[in-house]
């Protein structure tokens, strides 16, 4: 059902609100959530996998607890590049994920890039798709060469790769 909302735009505090400066909107239910679908399909085209590899574990509950990732593994020293463009504002170590970095993108978002071996991307850098950030290792608490790639939103909240990637399969080759 498909209805209308009135919006009254003035002007000035002294104008009389006449016929013509009265905007009919249309509203639909449904709006917000086709609104969330076009900014996921705007996603989608933002973002890019960081290196080519197999996947060998998604985004998910894993052991008890939050996966907060997906993981790719390739060999020890395989170029890793960001997912999009954006500023380095941590690289170093952190804890489990080892020498990791954290890139900060225009549309709020983060990405995480963890178990480098090694890094190539200073804090306050600005790196585009082109920038090699490091190389793939396996340190932190890692049972294996591999990328730990993660997407946060502006919440800081861990968003699945898969719903910019739908092909993330364990499994699959990316």
């Amino acid at each position: 059902m498909l209805s209308c909302v009135t919006v009254v735009l003035t002007f000035s505090t002294r104008q009389a609100c006449t016929q013509s400066s009265i905007l009919m909107v249309p509203y639909h239910p449904l709006a917000s959530q086709l609104r969330k679908v076009s900014q996921m399909t705007q996603m989608k085209r933002t973002f890019t996998l960081p290196v080519h590899g197999i996947v060998t574990s998604p985004f998910g509950s894993r052991w008890g607890r939050l996966h907060a990732g997906v993981d790719i593994a390739n060999s020890i020293g395989t170029p890793i590049y960001p997912a999009s463009g954006g500023f380095i504002i941590r690289s170093g170590w952190f804890g489990g994920y080892g020498y990791s970095v954290d890139i900060r993108h225009f549309n709020g978002y983060l990405t995480r890039y963890g178990h480098m071996s090694k890094l190539e991307a200073p804090i306050g850098k600005f790196v585009s798709r082109n920038d090699k950030i490091g190389l793939m290792g396996s340190t932190g608490h890692s049972t294996g060469p591999h990328l730990h790639f993660e997407i946060r939103n502006h919440y800081n909240v861990p968003i699945d790769p898969k719903s910019f990637e739908p092909e993330l399969n364990v499994g699959d080759s990316v």
